[in-house]
């Protein structure tokens, strides 16, 4: 299972990401769809903690596989 929860993100004072509330239950299947630089590649990376947030909440089962 994930959870996010108010994701927001900006980079070079670029918003990327607005108040985004996203839930997965386990067992599903998501693909992450859009234009090339729409965000995909750096939404993966937030919930991989790869990229700092300043605020967000991430609910998530333990050894989940992304």
């Amino acid at each position: 299972m994930l959870k996010i929860s108010n994701l927001s993100f900006l980079y070079l004072s670029q918003i990327i990401f607005e108040n985004i509330n996203l839930s997965i239950d386990e067992g599903m299947r998501v693909a992450l769809i859009g234009d090339n630089g729409s965000g995909k590649t750096t939404l993966l990376n937030l919930i991989a903690g790869e990229l700092n947030l300043r605020a967000a909440m991430f609910l998530y089962r333990e050894m989940l596989l992304i």
